[in-house]
């Protein structure tokens, strides 16, 4: 009778050990460490954390964290993607990431003030992106053949933006930013981040040979550009 009693009490305290202590029976399932996240958005900042994932699924998190749309790269989904980045602003992060991908003509899109958008751009008459030409295909075309220039040609008129609501067109030629001669993408989308939506800036654009000046809010114009080279008569010199 009392080695019954004895048994009984030990199995208690057992299955007592087991339920409460931590690591040990079922309760070591409950404290699965769980893959770190590919992307994290906190605070107006990203991190991003891939390591060996393919880029589609790094692609698809981005947009489903951040809001953000990669476009262009539709050729190279099931690459396999290594990069690792400490937090800061979504631009930048994005920007590196590219760099890292070698892909080096690219636009961002911005609805007011958030990025909504990035295409990618080929930076030649290849398949696909380019990546680092060197020199750019059309930078190579222009300095061979002297009644030839860099320009930047609009590819597309992104609804509700400004470049919507000022007519612009896609086969425009954008000669003139601030001021300042624009020959490549990559000039234009770096002298846009550097206005306020709050300033004005000129901008002379070529259509049909035929310049015309318009004033419009710094930041985001709301077009997808490609750089290009064009008979020097296209812009009207």
């Amino acid at each position: 009778m009392k080695e019954g009693m004895l048994i009984r009490a030990f199995g208690i305290i057992a299955w007592t050990v087991l339920m409460l202590w931590p690591g040990i029976g079922s309760a070591a399932t409950e404290d699965r460490v769980d893959d770190p996240p590919l992307v994290i958005v906190e605070n107006d900042t990203l991190t991003l954390k891939a390591e060996d994932r393919p880029l589609g699924e790094v692609l698809d998190e981005i947009q489903r964290q951040s809001g953000v749309e990669i476009l262009g790269m539709e050729a190279r989904l099931d690459e396999p993607v290594t990069f690792v980045s400490k937090p800061d602003t979504v631009e930048k992060v994005l920007k590196r990431l590219l760099r890292h991908l070698d892909e080096t003509n690219f636009a961002f899109e911005y609805t007011r003030t958030y990025l909504r958008r990035i295409s990618v751009l080929p930076s030649g008459g290849a398949d696909g992106p380019v990546r680092t030409p060197e020199p750019p295909p059309a930078a190579a075309r222009a300095a061979n053949d002297p009644e030839k220039v860099n320009t930047v040609r609009i590819l597309k008129v992104n609804e509700g933006t400004q470049a919507d609501d000022l007519d612009l067109s896609q086969g425009d030629l954008i000669f003139e930013y601030d001021g300042a001669r624009i020959n490549s993408a990559q000039e234009l989308v770096a002298a846009v981040k550097k206005k306020s939506p709050r300033e004005t800036v000129e901008m002379v654009v070529v259509r049909d040979r035929q310049p015309f000046r318009l004033v419009l809010n710094g930041g985001l114009i709301g077009i997808n550009i490609l750089t290009v080279s064009v008979p020097r008569v296209d812009l009207g010199l």
